[in-house]
């Protein structure tokens, strides 16, 4: 039978042993697949994610999500003669306190509800209304504090990023608020593409780190595409879940046909939306291209998270579960 974890399983060994989760955004079943070959192949734990918005414009049923997963899990678990733990997270619930819930009765274990946009008191509120029924369903709830917007939106100055970090008392607060299974915390991190070098406040990760010392908050970095050589650093300072979306994306885009890429780069460019945003729209032509082009998506893959979880410290982790 495959067992799902839930974020406190996954995250409470890497927090006592000083090693981070990989949590891959995974907008597409060849995606999926690979990533769990991945870390079956060096024995890590893996956390398997999809957000609010990823799963409408994915075209990916929580529900249909889940049964993959599983049913690749046990492929793998088959394959390889033992398992290893992995996680089912709903990422960035935004719009819809309820979706969180939603995604938990579908098969997943956890998720995110990122009201770090809102006050501080609404924020609390909702996470701490929302964290009584997931804990009452034996799921897992993250929560943010700080917006984490887009790499690409961040200010060009460190001291105007600096500006950006969440600081210790609102960490500090939001915990003493809603007592979290995981914190995603702002530290000049953003998702999607970074256009200049990342200024990582690993200093402020490790403030908010010892200042939660007594709560042993797992704390959550967002935004890891482009930051894997400082993923080693954001590890020591106490980072132990790291999201990972961009890069994973972006080798499925590299192995497509050149005439299915161009007709995606034009439908999104007639929806005026990112490349990434119209996946679902070609997932079965996607599905169709040939198993050569497949093999190379999923050996790329594979090739990049073996190296990111090597960096994670997550490799050979087993025997901590």
């Amino acid at each position: 039978m495959v067992k799902i974890s839930n974020l406190t399983e996954l995250l409470s060994p890497a927090y006592e042993h000083r090693f981070a989760v990989l949590a891959c955004n995974v907008r597409h079943p060849l995606i999926m697949q690979a990533c769990l070959d991945a870390a079956f192949q060096v024995n890590s734990p893996l956390i398997l994610q999809i957000s609010e918005s990823e799963h409408v414009y994915c075209d990916w049923s929580f529900s249909n999500f889940a049964a993959h997963a599983t049913e690749k899990i046990a492929y793998f678990t088959g394959k390889y003669g033992y398992q290893i733990p992995v996680g089912l997270h709903v990422d960035h619930v935004q719009k819809n306190d309820e979706l969180v819930l939603q995604a938990l009765q579908a098969g997943f274990r956890s998720g995110l509800l990122d009201l770090s946009m809102l006050p501080d008191a609404e924020n609390h509120a909702r996470c701490k209304s929302m964290i009584e029924k997931v804990h009452a369903l034996g799921a897992s709830l993250e929560v943010e504090q700080g917006a984490i917007g887009f790499a690409k939106d961040l200010p060009h100055t460190t001291q105007e990023i600096e500006k950006l970090y969440t600081t210790v008392e609102h960490a500090i607060a939001m915990v003493e608020a809603v007592h979290p299974d995981a914190l995603a915390i702002a530290v000049g991190n953003g998702h999607g593409t970074y256009t200049e070098t990342p200024h990582i406040g690993f200093k402020r990760i490790r403030e908010i780190a010892d200042a939660l010392t007594s709560y042993k908050i797992p704390l959550v970095l967002h935004g890891g595409s482009g930051l894997s050589s400082m993923f080693k650093q954001a590890v020591t300072s106490g980072i132990n879940k790291v999201n990972y979306a961009t890069e994973l994306t972006n080798i499925l885009f590299k192995n497509l046909p050149e005439d299915l890429l161009s007709k995606m780069n034009t439908a999104a460019n007639e929806k005026k939306v990112d490349l990434r945003k119209v996946i679902g729209m070609f997932k079965i032509e996607i599905n169709e291209i040939s198993q050569e082009r497949k093999k190379l998506l999923h050996d790329d893959t594979v090739t990049q998270i073996v190296e990111v979880l090597s960096v994670l410290g997550s490799t050979n982790t087993s025997n901590f579960y």
